[in-house]
Parts: structure tokens; sequence; C-alpha cells
């Protein structure tokens, strides 16, 4: 199965010029973050909507 979530949440990142800190403070680890972009975790809710708030993801 692919990685949609994490494909998506990484390309917008980059668009953005924002590394994984950037974007993970305040929210999660940036390890967390680096495995959700590589579809070895997956965000809960909170966490998923979080995220996509820092990166203006509606």
């Amino acid at each position: 199965m692919d990685n949609q979530l994490g494909t998506i949440l990484k390309e917008t990142r980059l668009q953005q010029h924002l590394s994984q800190q950037a974007v993970a403070t305040g929210i999660c680890a940036q390890s967390m973050l680096s495995a959700i972009e590589t579809g070895q975790a997956t965000p809960n809710a909170k966490l998923l909507i979080q995220l996509c708030q820092r990166l203006n993801i509606r």
C-alpha cells in the first residue's frame, strides 16, 4: 500500500521549504514526522490536524 498521507505531508513541507524539525516543533518529535512521511507510522487525528494546520493544508 502506498503512503499517500506521508507523501502529501512531505511534498507540502518541501514546497514550503520547511525542515522536518520546523514543522514538528511543538507538535511532535522530528523522528515521528519522519516516520509518518515514510509510512512507518500513522498519526492519530489530533496529530494529523496539528500538522495540517502547520502546513496550511485544508
